[in-house]
């Protein structure tokens, strides 16, 4: 049941944020697993960013302890997002992409 409603979401995910972001790093040059991983914070970090930002602005008040909690679930997903980030480079270099 929990497959029927992450897998959409997680494709969305990955087509949406990932894939612009693996474009702009191979246009780059960006090759270095350091430079990957931060490229998994982003693209983690982003979209629940953009989620919070919007509720915040249009649900309720905007004090320091909401942003502060923003700030923490945003760093939360962006630190889930760097082992994608690694499995991503770690494919590439795998199927001998940075050869």
């Amino acid at each position: 049941m929990g497959l029927m409603f992450s897998l959409p979401v997680t494709l969305g995910h990955a087509l949406i944020v990932g894939l612009p972001a693996a474009l702009y790093f191979r246009r780059r040059g960006w090759r270095h697993v350091l430079a990957a991983m931060a490229g998994g914070f982003v693209v983690g970090a982003v979209p629940i960013s953009l989620f919070f930002v919007y509720t915040t602005l249009f649900d309720g008040p905007t004090t320091a302890r909401t942003l502060l909690a923003c700030l923490q679930i945003a760093g939360t997903a962006g630190a889930l997002g760097m082992p994608g980030g690694l499995a991503f480079w770690l494919t590439l270099r795998a199927f001998g992409e940075f050869r």
